[in-house]
């Protein structure tokens, strides 16, 4: 892919299939040891943290209801978006511009990073993680991951399968490359 952008998929169902350093189009920088501090913008209390989400929330709903017209388009349900997904998603992305790198597996450890947290949140059945990595504006990231997204038939796939009903999707800036996480569950935790 050009452009610096780079895509990712992590599917969990019955079985993992992680995508790593050798996913087409992916070149990972390596990680950071863990006691490298995050960069300045991202050293920060929890204020700090909901400000910058708030902030950036829109343009990550902006990616979910696009994705939402082009289900809507081929006949398909719309996904609801969650907010524990969200903030799930824009975690991942903080991490990983924190630490430098792309990949739905932990640089360190090898161990997939995604799915403790959501069923820890209580998502079950299907769940996935796409990730991707562009240089554009804000205001254009949304459409030129979707598009790059839509592009790779295996993203596709995951994208437009009717199974998955909930989403919710995160993204960061180093102040050169933002880093977008779509998370996608086919059962939202029940309420008591």
């Amino acid at each position: 892919m050009g452009g610096g952008r780079a895509v990712c998929a992590f599917l969990v169902a019955s079985a993992l299939a992680a995508c790593g350093p050798h996913g087409p189009g992916l070149a990972l920088r390596p990680s950071e040891p863990a006691s490298t501090p995050p960069p300045a913008g991202l050293q920060a209390g929890p204020e700090a943290v909901d400000a910058r989400r708030a902030i950036l929330r829109p343009a990550a709903a902006s990616l979910v209801e696009r994705l939402n017209a082009e289900r809507a388009a081929l006949g398909l349900p719309s996904l609801e978006i969650s907010d524990t997904l969200s903030d799930l998603a824009f975690a991942r992305a903080e991490d990983m511009t924190a630490r430098g790198f792309l990949a739905s597996q932990d640089p360190a450890t090898g161990q997939p990073l995604p799915l403790e947290p959501m069923l820890g949140a209580g998502f079950e059945g299907n769940l996935a993680e796409v990730l991707g990595s562009a240089s554009p504006g804000v205001q254009d990231l949304g459409a030129i991951t979707l598009a790059e997204w839509l592009a790779s038939p295996t993203h596709r796939a995951v994208l437009l399968d009717p199974v998955y009903r909930y989403a919710g999707a995160g993204l960061m800036t180093d102040g050169h490359t933002w880093k977008v996480v779509l998370l996608l569950a086919e059962r939202a935790p029940e309420t008591r």
